[in-house]
């Protein structure tokens, strides 16, 4: 098998995590979502604000998911939130053969994208 090609289970796999990750997310099942991902996230915005956010924390990145930072745990009050439309393509790594999402690359310039405030600390 060449350079850039998977195993059809493997791709098969990797689709069922996409498809985790898009419905999760959607419907704010957070224990879905965290089932799916990978123990570090990285998140590259490098495209559209010129940030990547390498290795964050699961459990940072599940608490900044909705892509609002909270001024406590009580998330009553949001100190900074971040909004767009973007094209992501997906990262995975395989661990204990299980494959999870590691991270997305976003593509696209629609939105208000403030993400240095939302995931301050992680650049």
């Amino acid at each position: 098998m060449g350079p850039g090609k998977v195993h059809f289970e493997d791709w098969q796999a990797m689709s069922e995590v996409t498809f985790e990750w898009a419905d999760s997310y959607d419907s704010k099942q957070w224990v879905r979502l965290e089932a799916i991902t990978a123990p570090h996230i990285t998140l590259d915005y490098s495209e559209s604000t010129c940030k990547k956010y390498d290795k964050i924390p699961r459990a940072d990145f599940l608490i900044n998911v909705t892509y609002r930072r909270w001024v406590d745990e009580n998330r009553k009050e949001v100190e900074a939130k971040s909004e767009g439309l973007l094209i992501m393509t997906h990262h995975y790594v395989k661990i204990d053969g299980v494959w999870k999402l590691s991270g997305t690359t976003a593509h696209g310039r629609l939105g208000d994208l403030k993400l240095d405030k939302v995931f301050r600390g992680f650049a």
